[in-house]
């Protein structure tokens, strides 16, 4: 199963150095550009289109609490 994660920041790195500990494939893509190589996914459409499984690893902008 191929994770995949949108968002590679402190969060989205910390969670694909799990995936990658657990073995799965994993996919990554980053508007910044900052996801190695080995698993960057081109675009999102690709990441969206290729993972089993997707994780939105983004903050929210603004206010965190009403």
């Amino acid at each position: 199963m191929r994770i995949g994660i949108l968002g590679f920041g402190r969060f989205g790195a910390a969670l694909g150095e799990l995936v990658l500990e657990s073995g799965l494939p994993l996919m990554a893509w980053d508007p910044a550009g900052t996801v190695p190589v080995t698993f960057r996914a081109q675009e999102s459409e690709e990441l969206a289109a290729r993972a089993h499984a997707l994780v939105l690893a983004v903050r929210k902008l603004g206010r965190l609490m009403p």
